[in-house]
């Protein structure tokens, strides 16, 4: 079994800008990929939720580091029908980490939800 560092999220400044023109409708965005070495610095507020992408090989072990910097988060992993397969919520302070690991029984990707745990 192989294991690599996936995400590291924490509460910087990061601008996101989503533009349509009218009468066009904007299609979802794809979340992003989540590779090897992979490092997200994202703001998450509110009802606010980020969605990523992690694919696995088969016996391959993905872990990711959530930094919960002024908030308390859940990290939901699901399959790709939208199944939850884990739930991480065992910091519940609004600082400290929130450490994750999924091990894929077959090759797949699993969707990594990160969210408030309680919304303002």
């Amino acid at each position: 079994m192989r294991s690599r560092w996936i995400a590291n999220e924490g509460a910087a400044l990061t601008l996101a800008l989503a533009l349509s023109a009218p009468g066009f409708a904007a299609l979802p965005p794809t979340p992003p990929v989540l590779s090897e070495g992979s490092v997200v610095l994202k703001t998450l507020a509110g009802a606010e939720s980020h969605l990523y992408l992690l694919p696995l090989a088969a016996g391959e072990c993905g872990t990711a580091s959530i930094e919960q910097l002024g908030i308390d988060v859940v990290a939901q992993v699901s399959n790709l029908n939208g199944e939850l397969v884990a739930e991480y919520d065992s910091e519940s302070r609004r600082r400290g980490r929130e450490i994750l690991r999924v091990t894929a029984e077959s090759a797949t990707s699993y969707q990594l939800k990160v969210k408030a745990r309680y919304l303002r």
